[in-house]
């Protein structure tokens, strides 16, 4: 079971003169990176979760906490500690940053490493019968991404959502999915969509127009119904060859209902040449969600 570690396993290296190279900053640490593993090793104990607190030489700290699939190696804390500094906004990477005087940093003064969350040692040993294949590739995405940085490889997670784009998320390899994920992505989310999904999903819904036979705009009435029979499809301007062959009713989306939030519809709608598309109703318009290969 995961549990807190003490407070003095934590680990810290004081930079003098400050450092306003990311890599300069990584090969420093390296050693402080060994030093705090070291103590965990004493007690039997790897670390699953740890804050990484980047001081600069005018007191500004930058702090994030990160997670590891499984625990964390000297490489990997390094690793961490490189693509913080990265992520810092700065003209040089790791420093440069104005303070509320309009001073700038020098660089980073201050490095403090601290087990938030640790694991019996033993819990994470090889199985009876090895787990060879995970091991490697956990190491070959691992070094990729030590090269790429922290967003250069990562998962597909299904998450919460009643729209298919709000319900897929990318995790960078070796952040922790939130605690409450599973349940989350399991729902129950009223309007829904059932199976079978679309094969491609967009990003942001595509602008699209449904019309009749008389070339007027389809809508949903009060009532929760189609104004009229659709005819045509146009997607992002253009209007598609096929006319349609088939669709079902729309079904409504209601959220924060008691907030006077209007309903948003979705409908599947087949043309005769096979062509199916996922629509969304919003706001008076229609819109592509998704298409079925």
């Amino acid at each position: 079971m995961r549990r807190d570690p003490a407070q003095e396993l934590h680990a810290e290296l004081a930079l003098e003169p400050p450092l306003d190279s990311t890599e300069q900053l990584a090969f420093a640490c390296m050693s402080l990176a060994e030093r705090m593993l070291s103590g965990l090793t004493r007690d039997r104990l790897v670390c699953t979760a740890l804050r990484v607190e980047l001081t600069d030489d005018i007191g500004v700290r930058h702090e994030r906490v990160w997670s590891h699939p499984r625990h964390f190696t000297a490489p990997d804390v390094v690793n961490r500690i490189r693509w913080q500094a990265s992520a810092i906004s700065a003209p040089s990477g790791a420093a440069g940053a104005p303070d509320g005087d309009g001073r700038e940093s020098a660089g980073i003064a201050h490095v403090r490493l601290v087990p938030v969350h640790t694991d019996r040692a033993a819990a994470h040993e090889p199985g009876l019968w090895s787990t060879e294949p995970d091991e490697r590739v956990h190491h070959h995405l691992s070094r990729a991404q030590s090269r790429l940085g922290h967003s250069g490889v990562g998962t597909q997670e299904l998450r919460g959502g009643r729209l298919l784009a709000e319900r897929q998320r990318f995790a960078p390899w070796g952040t922790e999915a939130p605690r409450d994920s599973p349940s989350t992505a399991a729902g129950p989310w009223p309007g829904a969509l059932p199976g079978p999904k679309p094969s491609s999903v967009f990003p942001q819904p595509i602008p699209a127009r449904l019309s009749d036979a008389a070339g007027r705009p389809v809508h949903v009435d009060d009532e929760d119904r189609l104004s009229a029979d659709p005819a045509r499809l146009g997607i992002d301007g253009t209007t598609l060859h096929a006319p349609a062959l088939g669709w079902s009713r729309p079904w409504a989306i209601r959220e924060r209902w008691w907030r006077g939030t209007p309903a948003r519809f979705r409908l599947q709608l087949q043309l005769e040449d096979g062509d199916a598309w996922l629509l969304l109703y919003s706001g008076g318009e229609w819109f592509a969600e998704g298409h079925y290969d």
